[in-house]
């Protein structure tokens, strides 16, 4: 694949920012938008930000990658987001928090979801650059399993047409 096919791939990444801070979400639609991402949402509640990961699933479009602060307003936190996506959705998570407790960065990296774990502030550079090789493995995967289907159509194709040849060679001899 091209260079500029993968990039293309890859800042066509869907990416939900969850935080209650609004100058936070702003900075980092911005960081976003400067290395070239197009879809960035928002959340600045767990609530809302539970309706939009559930809405893209259903709509088939899952958010490739969730930024989440740990301490939002409201009855579903941070933590209860990460738990709940991954135990049913597969979205790699970034946590950012202001929390600087061990335990907690430890709680969260133990689950499936949690990737990364920033405390704030956060040196974008760095961030972005974890960001940025998280997504690319989801692309790769991604890229990977359409090869897979690809091959597997494939594969049955030429057995139903060998299938048919040794029919029409043989026709006393059906197969299904």
């Amino acid at each position: 694949m091209p260079d500029s096919e993968f990039s293309d791939l890859l800042h066509a990444a869907r990416i939900l920012i969850v935080d209650d801070e609004s100058t936070i979400c702003l900075l980092m639609r911005k960081a976003f938008e400067k290395e070239g991402y197009s879809f960035i949402a928002t959340a600045s509640t767990g609530k809302e930000a539970m309706r939009k990961i559930m809405e893209s699933v259903d709509e088939q479009e899952p958010f490739d990658l969730i930024i989440l602060d740990l301490l939002l307003p409201g009855e579903v936190s941070g933590q209860d987001i990460y738990t709940t996506v991954s135990s049913t959705i597969d979205i790699p998570i970034v946590v950012i928090s202001g929390m600087d407790a061990k335990e907690e960065q430890v709680s969260a990296l133990k689950s499936l979801a949690v990737e990364e774990y920033f405390v704030k502030p956060v040196d974008t550079e760095i961030f972005m650059l974890k960001v940025e090789r998280i997504l690319t493995r989801r692309v790769f995967r991604r890229q990977i399993e359409m090869v897979g289907h690809r091959s597997q159509k494939l594969f049955f194709n030429v057995i139903q047409v060998m299938a048919k040849v040794l029919e029409a060679k043989d026709p006393y001899t059906r197969f299904l």
